[in-house]
């Protein structure tokens, strides 16, 4: 099995307060979007960026496992179709699981990330 990042674009928002706090605007649209961040396994995140001070892009975030990005796409077929009226684009996209790792040579500890076989849980010993 593989893990993907899905992205649901659900487009810009007028705000009326500029003076609200992107995390509280945030936290009260993960409330307010529970129905939806509960599809495609129940793990969604809702994400807000801020454009200019009355204006936000949000999104929907999921990470899911499956065999190919076709294969996602027909496992959760009836709930891009429930998001569908909510959403302008998704994105499915292969994610690649890594460690930070600190080995140490001669006594001094050096960062290196390896990456993980999503199957065995193993490091692979790739150039990418």
């Amino acid at each position: 099995m593989k893990s993907f990042w899905i992205t649901i674009r659900m487009g810009r928002s007028d705000i009326l307060d500029s003076d609200i706090e992107d995390n509280a605007l945030q936290a009260w649209l993960q409330e307010k979007l529970e129905h939806a961040s509960q599809l495609l396994s129940g793990n969604g995140k809702v994400t807000v960026e801020r454009v200019d001070p009355l204006r936000v892009d949000v999104e929907l975030n999921y990470t899911v496992t499956g065999l190919s990005v076709a294969d996602v796409m027909e496992r959760f077929r009836e709930d891009f179709r429930a998001l569908g009226p909510i959403t302008q684009a998704i994105e499915i996209t292969e994610t690649k699981n890594y460690k930070l790792c600190f080995p140490r040579i001669d006594g001094e500890q050096f960062p290196v990330f390896v990456r993980i076989d999503p199957d065995s849980g193993r490091p692979i010993y790739t150039e990418d």
